[in-house]
Parts: structure tokens; C-alpha cells; sequence
């Protein structure tokens, strides 16, 4: 589950695949990208954490565990 962070901003990433989801090479940089263009255009000094939002998780790489703070599955959704 995602965790509240003061001083921190956690950028969460939605994706839906059939299996668990792969963060390759290309991905894991389009992440990085993306945290520069944030930083960039909010002026912010808050520390980044990437989550991803994903109906079968993801698949353990040397760039997921990088690169991804947090993950949520479907049936994280549909606790009660």
C-alpha cells in the first residue's frame, strides 16, 4: 500500500497487462526522464518515489526494484 511521506511526492504510474508488468532498460529511463520534466517544471526540492498501479504487479528486475517504491494490485483496489 502507498505510504504518506511528508516532503516527498509520489508519482504513480497505471498500467494494465495480461501479466505481470516488465520495467525494462527504456522504461526504467522514461521514468527518470519523467521525474527530471516534474522537478523541472514545479521548481519542487520534495523527494520523488515512483508507484505503480498495476492489475498483476510487476515483474522483479534490476530496474523495478530502481526505480519502483510502491506497487498496488487490483485486489489491493478492492479491499474492505
Amino acid at each position: 500500500m502507498l505510504r504518506l511521506v511528508h516532503g516527498a511526492v509520489t508519482i504513480c504510474e497505471i498500467k494494465y497487462t495480461e501479466r505481470p508488468f516488465v520495467i525494462d532498460k527504456g522504461y526504467y529511463d522514461n521514468l527518470l526522464n519523467k521525474a527530471k520534466v516534474y522537478e523541472r517544471e514545479t521548481h519542487t526540492k520534495k523527494q520523488l518515489f515512483f508507484a505503480i498501479i498495476s492489475a498483476n504487479g510487476i515483474k522483479k528486475t534490476i530496474y523495478s526494484e530502481e526505480a519502483i517504491t510502491d506497487i498496488v494490485v487490483l485486489k489491493d483496489l478492492f479491499k474492505t
